[in-house]
């Protein structure tokens, strides 16, 4: 599992620190924390810290503690807690009184356990507890019960008999370690660094010899247990070279005894600078191949380690292999003086940074992309504070990059009132409640992982901004949400534009449809006119012929009155539009009284008005002349108009079950103006059309698919309808 770095959250603060200064109230007053006397400090410990009050944190709803976890846990994969007894106890002694004056404040362990719990959860970071020492009976089953491991530190990993554990025998829920801050590295300690130390400082010297001898039987050891892991083999290396303990960390090991100008490297850090021979390496061989560029600084840094300005330092540079290629390292250095102050020799350590850089340089390229985007680019992370906002965020929005990195979480761009309407919607949705704020941002996106919708951002000076906002969750490799990113486009000036062009499109809608209506009126007025002018004529085939012109103009007006009702204005429904028709004409000449069923099977179809009128007229003529001739001598019957699809055709047809055509061809011959104006409009239709008769008469008109298009809400298969009828009134 990929953890990355693990911050460190302190046992106390500095009395005189920011958080006294900023935030005095969550703190003690006048007292410092440390540690009883014990064993190994028989005047106990005074550390110069205060903490936080139990009382001030129970009264804040542990607002301080709370901000402290989540600042530490913003950009780790884990945080270690110093002292984590004292959520449970501190030795705490009034300001300027020895230690051994002191008493413990009890602290409330499971609220501040749970807490931590939580933060944990939400961040995706883990929680180590500094519990190494005497705790109080139980204390360890409670941290683990919420998830915090332990530290199980190597020197004290041993059986009974002092040896080493075997790596199976460690527990799986504490962290391991090889060392502390309180104890010296691996390395160190293989040298007897500490005890030098403790010898330089004038330590009883009788002891000092009883733990150079434990010292060297606990080399004996980890070698064993080493060599038994499979981490190390052959015979154990001496106290002067600790090497072999540290290779298995995959670290580079150099030292150089200034006194003897005698330099040592393990064999990792041969590996890492291309040595291949055996001879010992000499420090004009290393400065040899340390990168000219970067040799300067180096120095620089060793010059003020001699001096005392500075008692160890680590810097990244780089190296030229033996076989010609530059290298990156991550080199620490520090200095072992005697008892009197004087360089004995430096100790280094060395990690391939290759990958470092590479990741840099990885980071550097998508930064340069980011920046150079004409969309604004915000990311924030898992709890919602803002830690990019590219240069197009910063002209979209007004605000400078230092003024929203790390001080302006998301919500804060957005208009309050639409994520509360967003809130809202996505309650319903999800049937939970969900918060106006950060959440209404993300809680699609902890489900969908992106969304793509409009949100209006509020710049710095309150001016509101339509964006089309593309938000996505980012992910770990184990699924866990680390933050968020979102790719604004400003679509202010496209909105204006769509505003424009949508009231232009009403006006237009709005004088089209005035059109139309003028159209139908003046249509009704010219076919009222011929109803005046047919009351005042004797029956005949004057009477007749003005007759069949007023149908004529009642077809094209009923059309207008569909173009006016329809939302489209361009197009209307061809079933709709002829059932209409067909109820006027049934009507007109009593078809149901006359025991004359009319009906229509039509599918669904849209036809503009450059179709619709010659199909109206040519149905117009069809129907009305079978209603009109096909049933003399009040013989009962049906008139059917159909609408198909065939192929790439669409077939109109009009048949009856009447007399047919009579033999001499009357009033359908070829002279009639009926036959004659429905052969010209199919014409007009590039239609071909067909007229047969025998058991009654059909007219089959077959025109282009192109002149028509299925009706948007219905499969043009699934809609025919069936046996609909507009023979009377009553069924319209």
């Amino acid at each position: 599992m990929a953890i990355g770095l693990i911050t460190d959250i302190a046992v106390g603060m500095d009395p005189g620190g920011s958080h006294a200064w900023s935030r005095p109230r969550d703190l003690l007053e006048n007292v410092n924390v440390g540690a009883p006397p014990d064993l190994f400090q028989a005047n106990g410990q005074d550390w110069g810290l205060t903490a936080f009050s139990p009382t001030a944190m129970r009264a804040s709803g542990y607002a301080g503690f709370l901000a402290t976890l989540r600042s530490a846990m913003r950009h780790a994969g884990g945080v270690r807690i110093d002292h984590i007894l004292g959520l449970q106890r501190l030795w705490l002694t009034p300001r300027g009184a020895s230690p051994t004056e002191g008493v413990y404040l009890s602290y409330p362990l499971d609220d501040l356990l749970g807490l931590i719990a939580l933060e944990s959860r939400r961040s995706g970071a883990i929680v180590i507890g500094e519990d190494l020492g005497t705790v109080p009976p139980g204390f360890r089953d409670r941290l683990e019960a919420r998830g915090v491991m332990g530290m199980d530190v190597l020197m004290f990993e041993r059986d009974k008999d002092g040896a080493f554990k075997p790596p199976q025998a460690w527990s799986a829920r504490r962290c391991a370690m090889t060392s502390t801050h309180d104890l010296p590295p691996i390395a160190g300690w293989w040298r007897e660094a500490d005890l030098d130390l403790q010898a330089a400082l004038g330590a009883d010297e009788a002891g000092l010899e009883r733990r150079r001898d434990e010292r060297a039987q606990d080399r004996e050891r980890l070698w064993a247990a080493a060599c038994a892991a499979g981490c190390a083999q052959g015979p154990m290396p001496a106290r002067e070279f600790p090497e072999a303990a540290v290779d298995a960390a995959g670290l580079g090991v150099w030292e150089w005894d200034v006194r003897k100008g005698a330099l040592t490297w393990n064999d990792r850090n041969r590996e890492l600078l291309g040595i291949t021979h055996d001879r010992p390496v000499v420090i004009d061989d290393y400065l040899g191949q340390v990168h000219p560029d970067d040799l300067e600084a180096d120095l620089d840094q060793v010059a003020q380690l001699v001096e005392g300005r500075i008692s160890s330092y680590q810097i990244e540079k780089r190296y030229i292999h033996r076989q010609g290629q530059v290298i990156w390292v991550l080199r620490a250095v520090s200095l072992v003086r005697d008892a009197d102050g004087k360089p004995l020799y430096f100790i280094a350590q060395i990690k391939d940074a290759g990958e470092r850089q590479r990741l840099r340089s990885a980071l550097a390229l998508q930064s340069a992309i980011v920046d150079s985007a004409q969309a604004a680019i915000i990311s924030a992370d898992a709890d919602g504070l803002i830690v990019s906002f590219n240069k197009a965020a910063q002209r979209l929005l007004g605000y400078r990059e230092d003024e929203v990195v790390g001080r302006l979480r998301a919500e804060a761009l957005h208009d309050p009132q639409e994520l509360a309407a967003h809130a809202a919607w996505l309650s319903e949705r999800f049937g939970r409640r969900v918060d106006t704020g950060f959440e209404a941002l993300t809680a699609y996106l902890r489900v969908h992982d992106a969304d793509h919708r409009e949100w209006q951002y509020v710049r710095k000076d309150g001016v509101r901004v339509q964006v089309l906002l593309s938000s996505t969750a980012l992910r770990d490799d184990n699924g866990r949400i680390t933050g968020f990113v979102g790719i604004a486009s400003d679509i202010s000036q496209q909105k204006r534009n769509e505003s424009e062009l949508k009231a232009a499109l009403e006006e237009k809608e709005t004088l089209l449809r005035e059109v139309y209506h003028r159209v139908k009126n003046n249509l009704q007025v010219v076919g009222s006119l011929f109803n005046l002018q047919l009351r005042s004529l004797p029956p005949g085939p004057v009477q007749a012929v003005l007759a069949d012109a007023a149908d004529r103009v009642h077809t094209m007006a009923l059309l207008h009155e569909k173009l006016y009702c329809s939302p489209t204005l361009s197009a209307i429904d061809l079933d709709d539009y002829f059932g209409d028709l067909l109820h006027r004409i049934a009507v007109s000449t009593a078809a149901a009284e006359r025991g004359i069923d009319v009906q229509s099977h039509c599918v669904r179809l849209q036809i503009g008005l450059d179709t619709a009128v010659p199909l109206g007229l040519i149905v117009n003529e069809l129907v009305g002349n079978a209603l009109k001739h096909a049933f003399p001598d009040a013989r009962t019957g049906r008139v059917r108009l159909r609408v198909e699809i065939e192929g790439d055709g669409i077939v109109l047809s009009v048949d009856d079950d009447g007399v047919g055509l009579p033999a001499d061809g009357r009033h359908l011959s070829s002279a009639s103006l009926g036959l004659v104006l429905v052969r010209s409009l199919s014409s007009q239709l590039d239609a071909d059309f067909a007229l047969e008769s025998g058991a009654g008469t059909l007219a089959r008109l077959r025109l282009s698919r192109s002149r028509a298009s299925i009706a948007p809400e219905t499969d043009f298969e699934a809609s025919r309808r069936s046996g609909g009828s507009a023979s009377g009134a009553e069924e319209r």
